[in-house]
Formats: C-alpha cells, structure tokens, sequence
C-alpha cells in the first residue's frame, strides 16, 4: 500500500499545460519475487519526497477531460527486513539506506470538476 500526494504549480494556467510539482511518498510492502527471498518493511514505512515535472493534455476545446503525463525524481528511506521465501521463511537479516532517482511516473485520466468559461477552469 503507498499514497503519494503532490503538490502542483501550473505553468499555462490550472489543468492545463506544464506543470511543475512537490510529491511526498510513503509505503508500506511485503513482496517476493521469484528466487530465494521475501523482503518485507519492519512496522516502518519507506518514506521520501522528490520534484515533478508534467503536462496535461486536455480531450477537446471545451472538454473537461484531459490525459495527464508526469515524470518525478528524487529519494526514498527504507528499511527491509529479508526473509526466506518460503511459507515461514526464516528471517535472514535487515538493510536500510537510501534511494535517488526516478520516484514517480504515469500517466492519468483526468476531469476538471470546476466551471468552464472560454475553454479555461475558473
């Protein structure tokens, strides 16, 4: 389970166009791939925050509908534990550290609930 909430600074005005943004990040995980571990979070959430950079497409002159593409950097706090990846795998030890780079990207469906006056979001 994550939530990444962000702040956002439109550049052309609110909906549409650039944008540049603040996210913050938090997650809680316990995943396996397929080989010999299972990593899980110790009771504590990774964490972190980054800069964004977007652009919103709007569907149409006067539509409120609009595709929505965003790309983040930035970092993330863990803390794993490592376990087997058995049904009760044993515990095989702990890592934590630091993250940089790429934190967000998507791509988005978006409708402007606000009024629409001349093409623009009031």
């Amino acid at each position: 389970m994550s939530v990444q909430p962000e702040f956002r600074y439109w550049l052309s005005g609110c909906g549409s166009g650039h944008f540049l943004g603040v996210h913050g990040s938090l997650a809680a995980y316990n995943v396996s791939f397929p080989g010999t571990y299972r990593y899980q979070d110790p009771n504590v959430p990774a964490w972190g925050m980054g800069l964004s950079y977007g652009y919103a497409l709007p569907l149409g002159k006067n539509s409120r509908w609009a595709l929505d593409f965003n790309l983040g950097l930035g970092f993330i706090r863990y803390k794993t534990d490592i376990y087997d990846n058995t049904p009760i795998g044993i515990y095989l030890g702990s890592t934590e550290g630091f993250y940089w780079g790429p934190t967000k990207a998507g791509v988005g469906i978006c409708y402007n609930f606000g009024s629409i006056k001349g093409g623009r979001s009031r």
